[in-house]
């Protein structure tokens, strides 16, 4: 306890000296079925450098996860560590509408508390959600994950099938799919689109074991195979895989608890690039690849003639002038109700469930390049720097002043080198001394650097909860999983903490001897 007090101590400390934070909360149940919930701060931390850094504080054990009740849980929490609401600049949750919601969330509470703890979701539960609503957009790609799924039911649910499986394939092994991640998904669609002949051997050959002993496991896996030789399946594999891998790349990224509002801007935006250039481009790559692959089943890659499939005719209402256009050719079909489905939906998708962070970065965005300034008119600067003061006053409280920022930013932008992001134009001004000398500046650089992109760090303290509440230690009291938490996650300050102090305190603490 002693550890994890000092622990928390110099915490508080960074804290304070940074003056402006976030915080940022995610739930989850313990072995023991109590849902705790993390509490983590992020901060702009100035010493020697200014950096970007993210504190497990807290784990909080609640009973309820209504949002006045998280709400409450939260404030009080930060109360009883002496942490001023007033100066708290942001709040990431992910998408849960206890979390998010409008008019009852955590976040509309807070805000109606303090306007300047700025709300913004999510990025990688946004970008999950993103291909969550791509997954949905026809029944092709509905039953392609489906059909993934299928494949590692049948290999697992038995040792002899699993058997076979390793046999054919040496490499990489069938994974499941999760609902809730769907960044993890491109390790199942990479195990068959890089093996997809092994796969397919393995499927036949349980197909052949199974053939008169068990119907059901003959059934699926001929089943299977026969999917697998399918012009559908294959293009759909490779399309799945050039999407999920690009995703997760993105989501990644955005994951680093150093990850900064300009940065993830970016980042958005290359990914609505590639999936506009995909969706031009993209079906006649993905078929030339998907056509290498049938050639390793032995296969040609082709569609039913339009002969073989009889074309549903819509009924004809009152008042049409003409029939609609009617698609006989399958592939045709194909590739506008799964392929273009597939990227529409993803580029609405992603255009949608970020416009949180584009607001905040249409506020802000003026202060990415503080460089390309010198090329604003100075009616256009002044009243940028308006809009920011206006954003975070509360009550009489500002916390920039809008000419002195305008004055500032206007000398500033002429000796800055280019190409320089918010956290580098700090350190550049740390490191000539120039801190003192544009006050507004800094103030306006360290909110922003402090506004949250993703709860990651939040979502890497539960990883340190199943290790230390195991089913062997469900009895743990929530003090002990608080303080041997702090000290784990937190070990940076933990190594650093004097053992001699933390000792000498130990033994005034525990001596029995009474003093004459």
């Amino acid at each position: 306890m002693l550890i994890s007090k000092s622990v928390r101590d110099s915490i508080l400390q960074k804290i304070t000296n940074a003056k402006y934070y976030s915080i940022i909360l995610d739930c989850t149940p313990d072995c023991s079925h109590q849902e705790q919930m993390s509490l983590t701060v992020r901060i702009a931390e100035c010493n020697e450098s200014v950096e970007v850094k993210e504190y497990f504080l807290s784990f909080l054990q609640v009973t309820e996860t209504t949002g006045g009740f998280l709400t409450d849980i939260v404030l009080n929490e930060l109360k009883s560590l002496g942490v001023p609401l007033e100066n708290c600049r942001g709040q990431g949750y992910d998408n849960g509408s206890n979390m998010k919601g409008k008019h009852s969330g955590v976040q509309a509470r807070i805000l109606a508390l303090n306007p300047r703890a700025f709300f913004v979701p999510c990025g990688c539960h946004n970008l999950n959600l993103v291909i969550g609503d791509a997954a949905k957009s026809s029944i092709d790609a509905v039953s392609f994950f489906g059909n993934l799924q299928r494949m590692y039911t049948l290999f697992t649910s038995s040792t002899q099938r699993y058997k076979i499986f390793r046999d054919n394939v040496s490499g990489l092994t069938v994974k499941p799919l999760c609902e809730t991640r769907w960044e993890c998904r491109v390790e199942s669609v990479k195990a068959v689109r890089y093996q997809v002949g092994a796969v397919y051997d393995a499927l036949v050959s349980v197909a052949e074991v199974t053939k008169g002993k068990d119907p059901k496991a003959y059934s699926e896996a001929a089943s299977l195979s026969s999917t697998m030789k399918s012009a559908k399946f294959l293009i759909a594999l490779v399309v799945w895989y050039d999407v999920l891998v690009r995703v997760g790349q993105v989501s990644k990224l955005l994951q680093s608890s150093s990850m900064q509002i300009a940065q993830a801007v970016l980042l958005l935006e290359e990914l609505k690039r590639f999936l506009t250039e995909y969706r031009a481009t993209g079906y006649e790559k993905a078929k030339v690849t998907a056509t290498e692959l049938a050639e390793e089943l032995e296969v040609e890659l082709k569609f039913p003639g339009a002969d073989e499939v009889r074309p549903r005719k819509k009924r004809k209402l009152f008042g049409y002038e003409g029939d609609d256009e009617c698609l006989t050719s399958p592939e045709q079909n194909f590739k506008i109700n799964f392929f273009n489905s597939l990227v529409d939906v993803a580029l609405s998708s992603v255009q949608d469930r970020f416009t949180q962070l584009a607001a905040h970065s249409a506020t802000f965005g003026f202060l990415y390049n503080i460089q390309d300034l010198c090329n604003v008119s100075d009616d256009e600067l002044l009243q940028l720097c308006k809009d920011l003061q206006n954003l975070l006053t509360h009550n009489d409280s500002a916390d920039i002043d809008a000419v002195e920022l305008y004055e500032e930013l206007k000398t500033l932008c002429h000796i800055m080198p280019k190409g320089l992001s918010a956290l580098d134009v700090l350190n550049v001004m740390k490191k000539r001394g120039l801190v003192e000398i544009f006050p507004q500046v800094v103030v306006a650089l360290r909110i922003l650097l402090t506004l949250p992109v993703t709860v990651a760090s939040g979502e890497r303290s539960f990883s340190k909860l199943k290790l230390i509440k195991t089913y062997l230690r469900s009895t743990m009291l929530q003090d002990r999983l608080v303080g041997l938490a702090m000290i784990s996650i937190n070990n940076e300050i933990s190594c650093q903490i004097d053992s001699a102090d933390i000792i000498d305190r130990f033994a005034q603490c525990k001596a029995r001897k009474v003093r004459f």
